[in-house]
């Protein structure tokens, strides 16, 4: 199960937090962050996961942003700019499922 939820956002930027328990592995969970305005910039990313699994952050099914393991944080000094022709989705994909259920939290700050 993985929520999604706007916390907040503006004419320059939007926020993101995507939580989920995972019962197995995940294959490329679409996540929509800005249909309409196709134009976002990843800025930062933060993200919480539970030991012995890790997730893939992808623009597309074929563009892959990052592999996120334990917890860390990134902020981008410039910040990443979608591939041409994206749909305004991004995907998550999990590897080393290993136990009955894992934990976790994104937080995505986006620039417009």
């Amino acid at each position: 199960m993985i929520r999604v939820r706007q916390v907040a956002g503006g004419g320059k930027n939007v926020t993101f937090h995507v939580t989920g328990i995972l019962t197995g592995e995940m294959t490329f969970e679409e996540i929509a962050i800005d249909r309409d305005k196709k134009d976002v910039k990843l800025a930062s990313l933060v993200w919480l996961i539970q030991e012995k699994l890790g997730l893939v952050l992808w623009w597309d099914k074929k563009t892959e942003v990052l592999p996120m393991e334990s917890r860390n944080s990134v902020r981008f000094d410039t910040s990443l700019r979608p591939p041409e022709g994206w749909d305004g989705s991004i995907y998550l994909t999990s590897f080393g499922f290993a136990a009955p259920k894992k934990l976790f939290f994104l937080v995505l700050d986006f620039d417009r």
